[in-house]
């Protein structure tokens, strides 16, 4: 069997140490997560060699391969796996338990990274309550290592050129497949099987070099220098919403090839064998197995713990957890394979397969058990017993808000409330949290006699000009926003339009506890990519004032509606008639007020929902008789409701 450097393992110690600390929260990693894309080359260099060497030889059973593969990889996994199922059933909440069930379903067969690409993406908002969205890499090279054998069996008899031509050849049409997915599917490019061959098969290049090129590079410490750097520059600086992040990568991954072969008898290499890194090599596996599953337990179980604790807290509990499993379960078993025939093996595989996802299916069939969470049951309950008519005296009309995708054109008629025969017409438009207070809109409109069309965008604040990611995706361009306001400006005779987001979100990021999470949801446009609060205020500021503007052309009056308090946690997780002083969401709300008083613009008017959720300066989340938060920033139909005096008002002035 061929074996390997130290060096080698010492790139994977940096591989999976820069994912780790990137998942961890350290922003100074901004380009961690391309650990994965060094995984990538590394593993098909290694796995390429040994396949290619065994042909060689004529002494492959690919029987024997597909045998040792599964006795690396599935004990850990399955350990990961039981862990994550018990985490989850303690941890998540019934919605995110149910889509866990999903995920886990499809874990043993090594397509989760399919299930993903159906989802919002790798860098989305919601990933904290994915536990098994790490997998989606570990699929990959399964769905790799499931062909290449075949493939280089296949092209055995050809020459070397040929062989370097072929795999070449397949390395091109991924990378150019992977640049078309980034236009069209940009979530899908990221989770791609076809689309990321091009980074494992350039290990397989690599690994497919006569000896003699392979022997110059040897050693070559200017070649390895300048690698490391290429590739260190990458893990610092290559934030995830740079455009064709996923295209520029090429570099890293090209370094990474280079560094494999120029590293032995360098300085480079003789760091990269050290102890300490050639450790974490050997156990990086188990590592990226359990590094996730103790992010998920830690954020889900401990809210609110002062960031350096916290990441002390991650970083020794998951080498710990990663040491044990890599010790007692992976390295024993890897080292016995040998007593396990294929067909033990095999049944093994199928049993491990049929158990998870069998599993997955009874959670998922089963909602994600909401019985095991009385707040959550009794909130929920407490938010469907409201009741418009009752309080209110009006009936909403049945109506969904208009849902903006690429579509080229809004079906306007299924998102009219309010008075659907009034001739004054007033436009509702904005991300979810104009979703959040439609019905109240709705319910405006009618007591105001005034006809109601309601746009909803989530994760998109309604401007013009800019980019919006939710880490793998620009969500403006994806709901095609400019085109559609645009649209209906032209199109609808609007009296007034109502732009409602949350604008500290995009203003000051992605926050929880004062610290900034990822994705930060800062906003860009054209000039300008935004890595920080102030960048995304300076676009914000622009893109509001030309959006402001644009409407004005059109004799239109616009009404920004001010950010609702945001809770430090999801309802679900607060005490009973949690409340906040005024003092305290004051930070929520400067950005939006800061511009405010800026303006002198007298076709532009205000909502302050704070005004509606903070009576005598104390912000409530339970009044009435009734929850106002469905979670930690979305108001319920009750908290609408409180907002109804305002909005009406807003409607006759």
């Amino acid at each position: 069997m061929l074996t390997f450097s130290k060096e080698i393992q010492g790139l994977r110690a940096i591989a999976v140490l820069s994912v780790v600390l990137f998942h961890f929260g350290i922003n100074e990693m901004q380009g961690g997560y391309l650990g994965v894309d060094i995984f990538f080359v590394i593993s098909g260099y290694l796995i390429g060699s040994i396949i290619l060497e065994s042909i060689k030889k004529n002494q492959f059973p690919l029987v024997d391969f597909y045998k040792n593969r599964a006795i690396r990889l599935f004990p850990n996994l399955l350990l990961m796996l039981t862990a994550s199922v018990i985490i989850s059933w303690i941890l998540l909440k019934p919605y995110d338990f149910f889509q866990f069930g999903k995920s886990l379903q499809f874990s043993g067969l090594y397509v989760t990274n399919i299930v993903f690409s159906k989802q919002q993406g790798y860098f989305d908002i919601s990933r904290e309550l994915k536990p098994l969205l790490h997998t989606w890499s570990l699929s990959i090279e399964e769905q790799f290592y499931l062909f290449l054998p075949v493939f280089l069996i296949l092209i055995r008899r050809t020459s070397l050129k040929v062989k370097l031509i072929i795999i070449g050849s397949i390395i091109t049409i991924s990378f150019i497949y992977k640049w078309w997915l980034i236009h069209a599917l940009p979530i899908n490019s990221f989770f791609s099987f076809p689309g990321r061959i091009w980074e494992l098969g350039l290990g397989v290049f690599f690994a497919a070099l006569p000896y003699q090129i392979k022997q110059r590079l040897q050693g070559q410490t200017l070649i390895a220098g300048i690698s490391v750097a290429v590739i260190a520059t990458y893990l610092l600086t290559l934030h995830e919403t740079i455009t064709y992040a996923g295209i520029i990568s090429i570099g890293c991954c090209i370094a990474t090839g280079l560094l494999i072969l120029s590293s032995p008898n360098t300085w480079v290499g003789k760091i990269l064998s050290t102890k300490l890194l050639v450790y974490f090599g050997a156990i990086s596996y188990s590592l990226y197995l359990w590094h996730w599953i103790v992010l998920i337990a830690i954020k889900n179980a401990v809210q609110g713990l002062n960031p350096l604790f916290e990441f002390t807290l991650l970083i020794f509990t998951s080498i710990f957890i990663a040491h044990l499993a890599w010790k007692y379960v992976e390295s024993p078993l890897r080292e016995r394979k040998d007593t396990f025939s294929a067909k033990q093996v095999f049944i093994g595989v199928f049993l491990f397969t049929g158990i998870t996802a069998a599993a997955g299916g009874y959670i998922y069939a089963k909602n994600g058990f909401p019985e095991r969470f009385q707040s959550h049951i009794k909130i929920s309950k407490n938010i469907e017993s409201f009741n418009w008519e009752t309080v209110t005296g009006f009936t909403p009309n049945r109506f969904h808000a208009c849902s903006l995708n690429k579509k080229e054109k809004l079906q306007i008629n299924n998102c009219i409330s309010g008075d659907i025969n009034s001739s004054k017409t007033f436009l509702v438009i904005g991300d979810s949290h104009a979703g959040s207070i439609q019905v109240a809109f709705d319910i405006a409109g009618q007591q105001s006699k005034v006809r109601v069309i309601t746009a909803v965008g989530p994760g998109c604040p309604p401007l013009i000009g800019i980019k919006s990611f939710n880490g793998a995706d620009d969500i403006c361009e994806k709901i095609n926003f400019d085109h559609h306001l645009k649209n209906l400006l032209k199109n609808e005779n609007f009296d007034k339009v109502y732009l409602v987001a949350f604008w500290d979100m995009y203003a000051r990021g992605n926050r929880s506890h004062g610290r900034l999470l990822r994705p930060t949801h800062f906003i860009s446009d054209e000039v300008t990519t935004a890595h920080n609060s102030d960048t995304s205020q300076m676009v914000l500021k622009k893109a509001l004032t030309n959006t402001i503007d644009l409407i004005n052309q059109h004799g239109i009056k616009v009404i920004l509606v001010q950010d609702i308090p945001t809770l430090p946690n999801p309802i679900q997780y607060l005490t009973d008639g949690f409340t906040q002083s005024i003092e305290e969401v004051k930070s929520q709300q400067i950005f939006i007020k800061e511009f405010l008083s800026n303006q002198r613009n007298p076709r532009l008017q205000t909502i302050d929902l704070a005004n509606a959720l903070c009576p005598n300066n104390i912000c409530h989340t339970y009044l009435n008789g009734y929850y106002l938060y469905s979670d930690n920033n979305h108001i319920t139909h009750a908290g609408s409701a409180l907002a109804l005096p305002i909005i009406r008002k807003s409607m006759n002035d």
